[in-house]
């Protein structure tokens, strides 16, 4: 079938359906572009929250132990407990003799300076 020639009319709808079509590939390129940026956004947001997560792990290790550490000496028994929010630093359970009482106070009181800023 042979092809028409060209009117002004027709060029000028070839040309807006040539740029309409450039612009729908390059709004799905942009896409595909923001869809690969947000992932590796996540990715590293991932990996930054896993870092964070590791340290205040670590760092409530440490207070465990040294709580423990201050508390051997003037309690019966002590369970750590899992921390149960994430403003839990340390959870620790002690079985204490009444007449310890005092002791408890001084261990808790020194601690408690110790750590200013970081417990209530």
């Amino acid at each position: 079938m042979p092809v028409p020639p060209e009117t002004p009319a027709s060029s000028e709808k070839n040309w807006l359906l040539c740029i309409r079509n450039r612009a729908r590939r390059r709004e799905s390129e942009l896409g595909s572009l923001r869809v690969e940026n947000r992932e590796i956004r996540l990715v590293r947001c991932g990996a930054v929250a896993a870092q964070v997560s590791n340290s205040i792990g670590a760092k409530r290790e440490e207070d465990t132990r040294l709580l423990l550490s201050a508390m051997e000496d003037h309690s019966e028994a002590s369970f750590v407990r899992e921390p149960t929010q994430e403003l839990d630093a340390v959870h620790v359970a002690f079985l204490l003799d009444v007449s310890k009482a005092d002791e408890l106070e001084r261990v808790t009181g020194d601690l408690v300076s110790r750590w200013e800023g970081r417990v209530e």
